[in-house]
């Protein structure tokens, strides 16, 4: 259980851990992310739980470092980079598909486990959830535009 008295690097760190492995209670749960959101300790355990807690942005300005550990940020970066080349694939992968198909379009669409025997309901049916998709995936992009951005600012700030 997570008291009220001041923590040490090392007991964030333990404790920063127990979180990642799902061992701590709904409350230590939540003293854990208040802790760390107030906390200017950092180091990359500690600052890999604060981003997947969402805290990254509510973290104060003035931190300290440990000398040696400073590889937190250089796993973000490895992260963000792979998110972009998988959403570039994905995107990639959707053009070339796009602009495989021919002139003789096959459209199958099921609703409620039953085939959509009228073709030109199944083509509009395919178009709209294709539209759908490629908003989800312009939003996604977006979204990781901006972390990217966000994270190169704090990468900045450290340098």
């Amino acid at each position: 259980m997570i008291t009220d008295t001041p923590l040490t690097l090392s007991e964030l760190e333990e404790l920063s851990q127990l979180w990642f492995e799902c061992r701590l209670s709904r409350s230590d749960e939540r003293r854990l992310m208040k802790i760390l959101a107030e906390s200017q300790i950092s180091s990359p355990v500690i600052d890999d739980a604060r981003a997947l807690m969402g805290l990254e942005s509510a973290r104060p300005r003035k931190t300290w470092r440990m000398r040696g550990h400073g590889h937190g940020s250089r796993r973000l970066k490895v992260w963000m980079a792979a998110a972009s080349m998988a959403l570039v694939g994905a995107v990639g992968i959707t053009l070339a598909l796009q602009t495989q198909s021919s002139d003789q379009d096959m459209y199958v669409v099921y609703v409620n486990g039953k085939q959509v025997e009228d073709a030109e309901a199944a083509r509009q049916m395919a178009e709209v959830r294709y539209r759908e998709s490629m908003r989800m995936i312009e939003e996604t992009e977006a979204r990781c535009n901006a972390r990217l951005m966000q994270s190169q600012q704090l990468i900045n700030q450290i340098n």
